[in-house]
This record gives C-alpha cells, sequence and structure tokens, in this order.
C-alpha cells in the first residue's frame, strides 16, 4: 500500500459547520469554463473547492467512462465532461441535491451527455431508507449520533446493473458515506475488467469500519489494483495494473 498522507483526518470544524451552518439560498459561480449553482451556507462550497480547485480526486483521463456514485450537486462530473470523458453516469438519492444537479447539467448544457439518476448505488436492486443530514451532505444508510435531520425512501440500483453494458476503461468514483463497503465486493468479476481506476471517499468513524476499511484494501490488491491512500482527504485510489483490452 502506497501512503501518500499528512496523518490527519476530516476536520471535526467541517461538520460542524456543516450541521449548523446551512441554507438554501443559492447563487451561481463561475470556475475553469463551468458554471456552478451552489448554496453558500451550506458544505456546497468545501465540495466544490475540494473537487474543482484542490482536485482530490486526481486527474480524470480523457475518453473515460466516468460512473459518479455520490454526484452531489454535480462538481465531479462537470469536471469529467470538461476534462472529455466520453459517458458519465451520475447518481444522487437526496432530492434537493438532485434537483441542483439537474440544474447544474442543464446551465452547462450538459444534460444530454451526463446521464443523471435519482438513485443510491447499493449491491442490489431495492428500496431503503436514506437518513437524511441536517445540511447538504453526509446523508447516508448509516446514521451519525446528533446528525440525522429526517429519513428518504430510497432506490437503490445494484452496482453491477450500472457496470453491465459498459465498457473499458471506466471510472469509479464514490462519495457514499459508509455504503462503499457493501458496493465495492459485490462488483461482478467481468465488470472489475471493465474498471481502470476507482476514485472511493473512504469513511471510517468506528473501530468495526477499520476493520472493513484494511479488508477492502486487500479485496483491491487481490483483483490487480495498486492502492494509494490520502488520508488528508480521506481519498483511496485503486489504479488498475497495466493489462490489454
Amino acid at each position: 500500500m502506497k501512503d501518500q498522507s499528512f496523518l490527519y483526518r476530516k476536520p471535526f470544524l467541517q461538520r460542524l459547520v456543516h450541521n449548523y451552518v446551512h441554507s438554501n439560498l443559492s447563487l451561481i459561480v463561475k470556475l475553469g469554463g463551468l458554471r456552478v449553482k451552489f448554496r453558500p451556507l451550506s458544505y456546497d462550497p468545501i465540495v466544490i473547492f475540494s473537487v474543482l480547485i484542490r482536485h482530490i480526486y486526481g486527474k480524470i483521463p480523457a475518453n473515460s467512462v466516468v460512473v459518479d456514485v455520490g454526484a452531489h450537486i454535480g462538481t465531479f462530473s462537470l469536471l469529467a465532461s470538461l476534462e472529455g470523458s466520453s459517458m458519465i453516469l451520475a447518481f444522487e438519492p437526496e432530492p434537493k441535491n438532485f434537483e441542483l444537479l439537474k440544474e447544474n447539467l442543464a446551465i452547462n448544457r450538459l444534460s444530454e451527455k451526463v446521464l443523471a439518476f435519482k438513485q443510491a448505488v447499493w449491491s442490489r436492486n431495492e428500496k431503503r431508507i436514506l437518513f437524511t443530514s441536517k445540511g447538504s451532505a453526509f446523508h447516508s444508510f448509516y446514521p451519525e449520533k446528533n446528525g440525522i435531520g429526517g429519513t428518504e425512501p430510497t432506490d437503490c440500483v445494484d452496482i453491477n446493473t450500472i457496470l453491465d453494458p459498459l465498457d473499458y476503461p471506466v471510472l469509479l468514483k464514490i462519495d457514499a458515506e459508509g455504503s462503499e463497503y457493501e458496493i465495492i465486493p459485490h462488483i461482478s468479476s467481468i465488470n472489475i475488467g471493465k474498471i481502470s481506476r476507482i476514485e472511493l471517499e473512504y469513511h471510517l468513524g468506528n473501530p468495526f469500519r477499520g476493520i472493513v476499511f484494511h479488508s477492502l484494501v486487500e479485496w483491491f490488491f487481490r483483483k490487480g489494483f495498486d492502492v494509494y491512500l490520502r488520508h488528508n482527504v480521506n481519498v483511496l485510489s485503486a489504479v488498475k495494473k497495466q493489462q490489454q483490452h
């Protein structure tokens, strides 16, 4: 495992601001050829800064097929379009985030290039209860203490249902608030072969998740990926070793 970390966790202040400073007031900002509609009094600015300025998920290769799991307001999908991805599928279950996602695609004239789905990604097709937070992010199937703002019945789509019709090279980006531990081990062998890279925001939070995280890293090794950890942004990059396609 190749550790590129500065050895500190996601700042507590970010979650504090998210939980207690939030508003649906929105405005549009222009960044790097994109127009992004966002809520300045929410967690949105942190997401925009992280994805569009800090580039926490790295460079997106041109002609990649991008699957954006936990698309939020569409920031990563917009960036993928700007960098020349051939196809982009964006999945976001939380209603307010999904509406902003759709608006961001529309104002950038990307509604036909980026296919947006109001669904959560999971290990199988089913309905689940999404625990929404008090702000614009951290919605999850695993509620955190004092962090629940409400509940939302949610359609879930099997990760293999998404990957089955796609071809190599797939770039899979996941920010799913703990659901990564359910999604990734259920990817079929055929679909693993289609994936060139996985960019994953991982979530620990308790000792059990720490154990599961190490098991997930071992899974990547067994499936032929090199693994890079950046603890300063809680992102794991799994890059498929060179192979013929």
